[in-house]
């Protein structure tokens, strides 16, 4: 059973709503122009997020984001054992979900998207004035065993989701992770983030509309090079093209590969806002975070929700129609710790030692436009 938890900023005009089943961002809800939006894709029905299979709209992903390869390998002095999911010789998100429910309480097995995270008053790694801070929030913990999804390691996660009122923009939503090793492991692989799709209006019902800015004018951009599977060859290519030049923004659609977009994109080391997203409704969402990329991804082809499709986004309830929203994926590189020229770009072989505590922070700040 997964609860629901709805956090709302004092004045009432961003209120977001958080599931315990996967720690997913189910609901970003802003009142502006006299209406009130709901600007994250998903399914009506919040239920559906954990009967209708893996969708991906808006939970979180770890241990280790996006797509690895699978199999035995070895880095940073540690082996890993990936089973394949998602693609043939690929570990994607986690890789394959466990059979069986999850239990009670704190250890669960698998990915985390597709586990029961708790909902607690007494964190290990937020303190109560951190939580404090927030005009509303939630702390979340998980702790996942030694070899779960193939990582060793004894792990406790702890996520901090808050909102905010501000008196320059509506309000900002606020989602970070901490994690640290609970055992004798000396180290271990680490790179969570969340999978949530951003839509904020449009008349062809459609993120191709929307306008993307990402890093910034003043400094290099570049993405990940992938060999056939998906998985990243160790190679940065600048972004100098039209499809993928975002540092001054864009719209989506402008300049589109036929496939849509499925790219990596690196910035480096910041803690700077390093992506800006606008559509129809008149907002816009200004992100600042301390992960060094993102992931965009557009949706490339119809998504079936079973009729649970949110009605205010979509034509037919039934499903969402390609580029269909935004996913903005912020992490560090994915197979960083398998590739060190991305660990050199991002300042980080993205593996968590012992005594160390890893801290992922994204704030989303929201404002008409």
């Amino acid at each position: 059973m997964s609860d629901t938890h709805r956090l709302v900023t004092r004045d009432g005009r961003v209120a977001v709503t958080v599931l315990d089943y996967g720690l997913t961002i189910h609901k970003i809800e802003v009142q502006a122009h006299k209406h009130v939006y709901d600007i994250l894709a998903g399914p009506e029905d919040a239920g559906v997020h954990s009967t209708n299979g893996r969708q991906f709209f808006g939970p979180v992903i770890g241990r280790y984001a996006n797509r690895l390869p699978a199999g035995r390998q070895h880095a940073g002095g540690v082996t890993l054992h990936l089973d394949e999911w998602g693609g043939a010789n690929i570990h994607h998100h986690g890789g394959p979900p466990r059979t069986m429910a999850s239990p009670a309480g704190n250890e669960q097995r698998g990915p985390w998207d597709c586990v029961v995270w708790t909902h607690t008053d007494t964190p290990q790694l937020f303190s109560a004035q951190e939580q404090d801070a927030w005009d509303a929030a939630g702390i979340w913990a998980i702790e996942s065993p030694d070899g779960d999804q193939g990582y060793p390691g004894r792990l406790r996660v702890e996520a901090c989701i808050g909102v905010r009122s501000a008196p320059e923009h509506l309000g900002t939503v606020h989602v970070e992770y901490r994690a640290r090793l609970m055992d004798a492991t000396e180290a271990t692989p680490l790179n969570m983030t969340q999978h949530w799709g951003f839509y904020l209006g449009s008349p062809i019902h459609s993120v191709l509309d929307h306008t993307l800015q990402l890093g910034s004018p003043d400094a290099p951009l570049e993405r990940l090079a992938l060999d056939a599977d998906g998985v990243p060859t160790g190679t940065l290519l600048p972004c100098t093209d039209a499809a993928h030049n975002w540092r001054c923004g864009k719209p989506i659609g402008q300049a589109m590969p036929d496939q849509g977009y499925d790219d990596f994109y690196v910035w480096g080391p910041t803690m700077a806002r390093v992506a800006q997203l606008r559509g129809a409704w008149g907002l816009a969402i200004h992100v600042t975070t301390n992960q060094t990329g993102v992931q965009l991804y557009t949706a490339n082809v119809a998504r079936p929700l079973n009729g649970a499709a949110k009605q205010a986004h979509t034509l037919d309830s039934s499903m969402y129609g390609p580029h269909c929203a935004a996913f903005l994926e912020f992490s560090a590189p994915h197979a960083t710790f398998l590739r060190a020229p991305l660990a050199d770009r991002a300042a980080t072989d993205t593996m968590l030692h012992r005594g160390e505590t890893y801290r992922h922070v994204v704030d989303i700040s929201i404002e008409e436009v």
